[in-house]
């Protein structure tokens, strides 16, 4: 199957559509996803991102004081005061702060699925090019032993005379334009192993599949991109960001509430002693000014996002349905039509019988390979 084609229902495939994976593949994405440096950061910083999440929502320190004053003139006697205050605020006793910290938390998760599913996206990518161009390698090679038994037979030829040294230099023209072909294949080819192997963590790794994997193109493409949406985890962490909205312009509001502070409170001077509870009211005029009015206009921001995100994804996954049923039908008629013509097998027993020349066996070859290898 075509590379183009396959690239064009790459994101097809990962969405849930049911397709027959070649091992080969999974086999290093499942390597990639364990020892790849970017997902290991990725995975760190979250954890971090949640511990992160869990501070401030608890209640503030108590306040302790103690102050020991001395009276003046001498006749009156020092005073000792201590008190311990606990200030009370509505957004932390009510668990506000603790559900908005899960929200934030269930964030930084689908931050993670997002540099997920790029990394994997990347190395599947590279992956269905290091197949194709194992299938070109097998197909050069092939090429190249072709031309080694043109090379040897025009020697034999040459030195029964059958031939001239033009024919003879033509044919090793020939091999060296298939070994040179063959030569920068292995090139990009070991430049794309490189990259998994830097994906991997500095570890190399093993892909030797000559065919792609069958996948299947969704009957309903309706359905299957709604199921997409669903699933997507860029919109999901686009309705989790709507979601942590909604709860800061909750906290925000819960903020402007009074505070109430509660404590003990002694005070002892010579011969009295003054002890009692004592509550305190702080009303925030100022300090949360504008927080509500910014959270709400993060919401619309991040719903705006999300419908353009949403319709952006819809285009793309139309154009490339499309794309792919097109190309595909072109491939297999294509590629029945190039198999059962038999063309190497046909051009050799040509050339052989001396219907065609061996310039024209080189061109047509030439041809034939550059078809079969699209």
């Amino acid at each position: 199957m075509n590379k183009t084609i396959i690239l064009a229902i790459l994101f097809l495939t990962l969405a849930g559509t049911n397709s027959s994976r070649a091992d080969g593949i999974e086999n290093v994405l499942a390597m990639i996803e364990k020892n790849n440096a970017t997902l290991k950061t990725a995975q760190a910083e979250m954890k971090a991102d949640c511990l992160d999440n869990r501070t401030g929502i608890f209640l503030a320190s108590p306040e302790i004081e103690y102050a020991r004053l001395w009276g003046s003139p001498t006749e009156i006697r020092n005073r000792t005061d201590v008190s311990v205050t606990q200030t009370l605020d509505y957004a932390t006793i009510s668990g506000m702060k603790s559900r908005l910290a899960k929200a934030k938390d269930g964030l930084a998760e689908e931050e993670m699925r997002m540099t997920r599913q790029t990394v994997l996206l990347q190395a599947r990518q590279t992956c269905i090019d290091v197949v194709y161009y194992n299938m070109l390698r097998c197909r050069l090679q092939e090429r190249v032993a072709t031309m080694h038994s043109i090379v040897k037979a025009c020697k034999r030829r040459l030195d029964d005379g059958s031939t001239n040294i033009l024919e003879y230099n033509k044919s090793k023209i020939g091999l060296a334009e298939a070994e040179a072909a063959l030569s920068s294949t292995n090139i990009e080819r070991e430049a794309l192993m490189e990259t998994l192997k830097q994906m991997n963590g500095g570890k190399a790794v093993t892909l030797d599949d000559t065919v792609y994997a069958t996948a299947a193109l969704p009957a309903d493409f309706s359905q299957w991109l709604e199921s997409v949406n669903e699933n997507s985890p860029q919109l999901q962490y686009l309705g989790r960001q709507i979601d942590v909205g909604r709860r800061e312009m909750k906290l925000a509001k819960a903020e402007n509430l009074p505070r109430l502070s509660a404590g003990y409170m002694s005070e002892k001077t010579f011969g009295e002693h003054y002890q009692g509870i004592s509550i305190g009211l702080a009303i925030p005029l100022w300090e949360n000014k504008n927080k509500t009015k910014s959270a709400r206009a993060r919401i619309h921001a991040s719903e705006f996002r999300i419908a353009e995100v949403r319709q952006q994804q819809s285009n793309m996954l139309k154009a490339c349905y499309k794309r792919a049923i097109e190309l595909q039908k072109l491939s297999d008629a294509n590629s029945k039509d190039i198999l059962s013509l038999r063309h190497g097998t046909l051009l050799g027993k040509a050339l052989d019988s001396g219907e065609i020349t061996l310039t024209e066996y080189l061109l047509e070859m030439r041809s034939y390979y550059e078809v079969l290898t699209q």
